[in-house]
């Protein structure tokens, strides 16, 4: 019989209690399944980036506490992370949020998108054809054309354009349906088709609203409308629903046309150029590629980095700085820099097409040491805005209401706005009995009741 020991008993203690091991893990980093590049599974990929953290992990001890491996699951930006399924994946700042209140999730590193290591943020953009696109064209012109996001709930892709359309009352608010999320249910109402990789999980009962948001997806075959697998799911792909007529607009990042332009295939083969895009601005207008540059204000909104996360509940501090140890000194490997971060300064630049593992406009990794609410900044109110709106009751169309309106509402644990008349109301009729009660005894004791000539003139 094999002889159990103290340290294994209490192992074996710690993962009953649900208590994460400090050391002696078996880290695994999800890929999305399905999703590839040029014929390159996102899975193979992290294999080659594992090979080389593992090497880092040997070198901090011998024999090492971890080691890494990668999964292939549909389920990393929900819940892989919290099912011990998998233990480590870059997200995007709107999957960050979710990831945040599913779990608690915590950032551990974070993509770096400049080369002097400074920029860990990218902007919101909205690109539109140049024909389609003027002085002229406003927020409000979107309205029944087909849109291209990167995914549903992405930052980029969802959170930041739809939320500020809610938000300037332009896109009306629907909520008729209680099991459809009330930000589907708005865009499908609004646009004329859209697609929306992982707009079904929006929607799960509602075959018009998924439908409707997935009606400009590549139609058919493994992947269709799955978030990161569809053909034109994240930004390279939003890009190429727009550039392939699939859609009149695309909602993606800053650096997503620039890149498809020197390092796509797609893009490049088909003899596509920058200047048959332009970008739309928040108030109204529309700008070139150049110009975005000296226009920041055309920018929809600033994102946090993508970042990569742990679940707190299962991966100890240790385990964690070990994690940043290890990749810190796997970034400055050769092998490691040349499988995922930008290099303009070769020709062509060297870019991850495809965004395996990390997006492709990333230079470098840093550690992060705040929790998720410091690390997702503003961007945290906005999320927490479009979380209020998805948890309105079931009331149909409301046109003049604004995602502002909805985040100004009580819920329904607050006290109503007549029943705080009420609560100062009798406040202020017992602190005026209070005063009249101590003015009474004060007259007492003077010697000259209050009362006295009222009570003789009445005997």
């Amino acid at each position: 019989m094999r002889k159990v020991t103290r340290r294994s008993a209490a192992a074996a203690l710690l993962l009953l209690a649900g208590v994460p091991l400090a050391a002696g893990m078996q880290l695994k980093w999800c890929t999305v399944e399905g999703r590839e590049s040029g014929g390159q599974l996102e899975k193979v990929k992290c294999e080659s980036m594992a090979n080389i953290v593992n090497q880092q992990f040997a070198v901090q001890s011998s024999p090492p506490r971890h080691t890494l491996v990668c999964v292939s699951r549909d389920d990393c930006h929900t819940s892989a992370l919290e099912t011990d399924a998998a233990h480590l994946v870059s997200l995007d700042a709107g999957d960050l949020f979710a990831a945040s209140r599913l779990y608690n999730a915590r950032p551990v590193l974070s993509e770096v998108y400049s080369d002097d290591g400074t920029m860990g943020s990218y902007n919101a953009t909205v690109l539109m054809k140049a024909s389609e696109c003027d002085s002229t064209t406003t927020m409000a012109s979107l309205k029944g054309k087909n849109a291209c996001s990167t995914g549903y709930g992405k930052t980029a892709g969802w959170q930041t354009p739809i939320g500020l359309m809610l938000d300037n009352g332009v896109m009306p608010i629907v909520n008729d349906d209680c099991t459809a999320n009330n930000d589907a249910e708005s865009a499908a109402a609004f646009f004329g088709g859209m697609c929306a990789p992982g707009a079904p999980e929006a929607a799960p009962a509602n075959k018009a609203v998924a439908d409707k948001l997935c009606s400009a997806c590549e139609q058919g075959g493994d992947g269709f409308c799955e978030k990161g697998a569809d053909k034109y799911s994240d930004y390279d792909g939003a890009l190429r629903c727009l550039a392939e007529g699939a859609g009149d607009v695309a909602f993606i990042k800053h650096t997503t046309l620039g890149d498809a332009a020197t390092s796509s295939a797609w893009f490049i083969d088909a003899g596509h150029s920058v200047d048959e895009f332009r970008y739309l601005c928040p108030m109204g207008g529309c700008v070139t590629e150049e110009e975005l540059t000296e226009r920041p204000q055309c920018a929809w909104a600033v994102v946090p980095a993508h970042a990569v996360i742990v679940n707190p509940s299962l991966v100890g501090n240790d385990v964690v700085e070990d994690v940043q140890g290890a990749f810190a000194a796997a970034a400055l490997d050769e092998r490691f820099k040349k499988l995922f971060f930008k290099n303009n300064a070769v020709d062509p630049p060297v870019v991850n097409t495809g965004d395996l593992v990390f997006k492709g406009d990333t230079y470098s990794l840093a550690p992060v040491y705040t929790d998720m609410r410091t690390y997702l900044g503003e961007m945290y109110t906005v999320f927490r805005e479009m979380e209020d709106l998805n948890n309105l009751g079931c009331g149909g169309t409301d046109d003049h209401l604004t995602g502002q309106a909805v985040v100004a509402r009580s819920s329904s644990d607050d006290i109503p706005g007549w029943g705080v008349a009420v609560i100062v109301l009798v406040t202020l009729v017992i602190m005026a009995m209070c005063g009249l009660v101590c003015c009474m005894v004060a007259k007492e004791r003077a010697g000259s009741p209050m009362f006295s000539k009222m009570m003789a003139d009445t005997v």
